[in-house]
């Protein structure tokens, strides 16, 4: 479309704003999805299947590195609320022990029983005793904090490519208004070389 031609142009501005309206998406402009087409090297109507097939790929595969790191996430959260716990209460545990004071070993109660579940926990996900101190506990909060960190940089990559499905099936939906009819592969090599080119 040549942009000096106002009546042919309008029509298409028209037509991609009533989209976007519809869709609740932002492709408000020919310029706009020029830029989203030419991103995705969309020539033609097979080139959708591609594109999109390309971008669940992505997607899967973002979705896929939340639930490790979520995984991750939640097996140090435990780690480390269970370390805190045995720390805490080690020397209350060991008062218990030596005390025949029976008001005192109740005081004590509650601490030696948040120990000795912190030592369960310990045993059954083999946590080394080297590991269990004040400077570990730091490191495993402080690999939590990236890995929250992570997760929202995932999740904003994932939304953003989820949007770029969504457009791109806009766009497919509407292809014939923005494109043309005429948007089928060509026979030769050169004939698709000077069709890209000229997108």
């Amino acid at each position: 479309v040549d942009m000096n031609r106002a009546n042919e142009v309008r029509p298409i501005f028209r037509s991609l704003g009533d989209i976007a309206q519809a869709n609740l998406i932002n492709i408000n402009s020919y310029a706009g999805m020029m830029s989203f087409v030419r991103r995705y090297h969309i020539v033609y109507r097979d080139d959708f299947d591609k594109a999109r097939e390309e971008l669940e790929t992505k997607s899967n595969k973002i979705t896929a590195d939340i639930k490790k790191a979520f995984k991750e996430l939640n097996q140090l959260e435990a780690d480390s609320h269970q370390i805190q716990k045995y720390l805490e209460n080690v020397q209350a545990h060991k008062r218990y022990t030596q005390t025949n004071d029976k008001n005192e070993k109740y005081d004590l109660n509650d601490a030696n029983r948040n120990y000795e579940s912190a030592v369960v926990y310990i045993e059954k996900n083999n946590i080394r005793a080297a590991d269990i101190t004040y400077a570990n506990l730091d490191k495993i909060n402080t690999r939590i904090e990236v890995l929250y960190q992570k997760i929202d940089e995932l999740k904003d990559s994932r939304k953003s490519t989820r949007e770029d499905i969504r457009r791109l099936d806009i766009i497919q939906k509407n292809n014939e208004e923005i494109f043309g009819k005429e948007i089928t592969r060509p026979v030769s090599e050169e004939q698709d070389k000077e069709a890209r080119s000229q997108r």
